[in-house]
């Protein structure tokens, strides 16, 4: 006997959840959210890159899931420290976050000098 499983996806343009003009600042480009659902709310950690060109984490919200509010400064920015700003100078992008024994972690890449890399964990 053969059991067929089928996967059906479907794109609904008219639900993108997030479009440039809800960007509340100039930018080039956005791309790759990593998303959790905490309390209730939805939490998306969305690479936006600003118009020099250097991507940074931006954290955006939302009841439903459709509608979200982008914070305007960054979540997680290239680093300023010595100890870490060859490796994030050039961006931060591509977060990624899950709960784990309530505790949240995030991880992302960072662009520097020293080529790219998996950066820092975040928890809290």
């Amino acid at each position: 006997m053969t059991r067929r499983c089928y996967t059906y996806i479907v794109y609904f343009p008219s639900l993108e959840s997030i479009a440039n003009e809800d960007i509340p600042f100039k930018c080039h480009d956005m791309y790759n959210a990593g998303c959790i659902k905490i309390d209730g709310e939805y939490l998306l950690l969305i690479t936006i890159e600003k118009l020099n060109g250097r991507p940074a984490i931006y954290r955006a919200r939302s009841e439903d899931g459709l509608f979200f509010e982008i914070e305007r400064e960054p979540f997680i920015a290239p680093a300023t420290d010595v100890a870490f700003k060859e490796y994030e100078e050039m961006g931060v992008l591509d977060a990624r976050i899950t709960a784990l024994n309530d505790e949240f972690y995030i991880v992302y890449l960072a662009m520097g000098d020293l080529d790219e890399l998996i950066d820092r964990t975040y928890n809290g």
